[in-house]
């Protein structure tokens, strides 16, 4: 694998395609859904929060776009709902079996290979031995936190459950509703009643009321 992040710091590492990233990902595993009410102090700062996540997400693919220095459409990484420290990462970029022949290997490291439903493909990373290696590793790591796990809990004033285990808060909306969840142990509408708790099945019959 081509994914070297702790497992305490982000969840499983995912492939990703440019043009059909989804901003609104998210695990229901150990997690509880809750709405958070419209007009409300929590609604307005997680839909802050969600806005300048996605406005960093498209300048930080620009940055890495322009380091990379060819182009490319896959990527291997996490995404805020995946990390602890909610940041957009790429650890390694997809490159077609016939393009990876024409890299410079100096430059980019093999880390996998995986047959897709288009090719087979080489996951690729820059080599930090090497100074344009290192120059293109700094930029993959430039994103701009907006703010993490522990710094939403605590802003929201609900705060972490008292044990060793660790469910990574997941923010999301779907046109103006905001939605959020929390780790299973953690009763968030008794600690902030801005947020109602929701069924899956109320969250999908409102996704797909507009289908």
């Amino acid at each position: 694998m081509s994914c070297k992040v702790q497992q305490s710091v982000c969840s499983d590492c995912v492939t990703y395609v440019k043009s059909r990233i989804k901003f609104n990902t998210f695990n229901i595993f150990n997690n509880v859904l809750y709405e958070a009410k419209q007009g409300t102090k929590a609604y307005d700062y997680i839909k802050g929060i969600l806005e300048a996540e996605e406005k960093e997400y498209h300048a930080y693919m620009k940055r890495v776009d322009e380091a990379v220095g060819f182009k490319f459409e896959k990527w291997q990484g996490y995404q805020p709902n995946r990390c602890l420290l909610r940041e957009y990462l790429v650890t390694a970029i997809w490159v077609p079996s016939e393009r990876y022949e024409t890299l410079d290997k100096k430059v980019w490291r093999k880390r996998d290979g995986q047959m897709m439903e288009d090719g087979y493909y080489v996951a690729v990373s820059p080599n930090k031995r090497y100074k344009q290696g290192k120059a293109i590793a700094a930029v993959l790591s430039s994103y701009k936190v907006v703010a993490n796990h522990f710094q939403v809990m605590n802003d929201l004033n609900i705060g972490e459950p008292s044990l060793s285990r660790i469910s990574i808060t997941q923010l999301f909306r779907h046109k103006d509703r905001i939605f959020a969840f929390f780790d299973d142990r953690i009763r968030a509408e008794k600690k902030n009643p801005n947020f109602t708790e929701i069924t899956m099945g109320e969250y999908e019959d409102f996704v797909n009321s507009d289908k």
